[in-house]
């Protein structure tokens, strides 16, 4: 449904954060929903448990990381790594080998990072098995929102009022919904109709400490197999990183 508005444009007044949010507003426009989906299943609260502080948080997300890679390592995505051998402790057994159809669930579940890697690997036929490539498709079109309790949050947060005293309306349902961010639909007390773009709690952080990890896991993979040592997957994390966090 088209969002019609007045001629002036209404903004929030602020610089923007990693917890910081933008409202739109233009005349006879609707946002378009964002063509980069992405989601955390648990994102917005484990932005902090899985990442948590300190040495802890981050030797539970790379071990997490590591199952991942693990339960997929027969699947054709991330053939030729030899991760047995790289990651596996001594005498531990590897996860069940994973499907298609909870690829991208798994993608989704580890954070916004690998939602991009996904979406990144949703365009590599020469790298993706066509089952694999028919399941990351989604992650094109559809992703399932953070919840909307942690977008009120940052909402208040961030404007320092309740959100019912700063919009006269404010949709729970996103219009768009991103790695990075999501938009909703929100009418003024004046009674225009803006766009709120919020970002999702803790992003940059997160986004940081999963790069840190995968920069630990493939150091290991670069040093411990060959197809590492002629790939220097480590090279693709630190662009990856730079690209991420421009």
């Amino acid at each position: 449904m088209p969002m019609h508005a007045g001629a002036a444009a209404s903004r929030v007044k602020r610089p923007l954060t990693p917890h910081r949010l933008g409202c739109r507003q233009r005349s006879g426009e609707t946002p378009a929903p964002m063509n980069h989906p992405s989601s955390d299943h648990a994102s917005a609260d484990n932005g902090k448990d899985s990442h948590g502080s300190g040495h802890r948080g981050g030797v539970a997300r790379t071990a997490q990381i590591v199952r991942f890679l693990l339960k997929y390592r027969h699947a054709g995505v991330f053939s030729g790594l030899d991760l047995d051998a790289a990651v596996l402790a001594a005498g531990e057994s590897p996860p069940t080998a994973g499907k298609p159809e909870e690829f991208v669930s798994d993608l989704e579940a580890l954070g916004p990072t690998f939602v991009k890697i996904g979406q990144g690997l949703s365009t590599r036929p020469d790298m993706v098995p066509a089952a694999y490539l028919a399941a990351l498709e989604r992650m094109q079109d559809h992703v399932a929102p953070i919840p909307f309790e942690a977008i009120r949050e940052v909402v208040e947060e961030q404007l320092e009022v309740k959100i019912s005293r700063a919009f006269a309306t404010f949709d729970p349902e996103p219009i768009g919904s991103a790695s990075l961010a999501q938009v909703h639909r929100a009418s003024l007390r004046d009674g225009r109709m803006v766009a709120v773009k919020v970002q999702r709690p803790n992003i940059v952080e997160q986004i940081r400490g999963d790069l840190d990890a995968l920069a630990s896991i493939v150091g290991r993979i670069d040093h411990a197999t060959a197809v590492g040592r002629r790939m220097h997957f480590a090279d693709w994390v630190h662009e990856f990183r730079k690209t991420l966090l421009a």
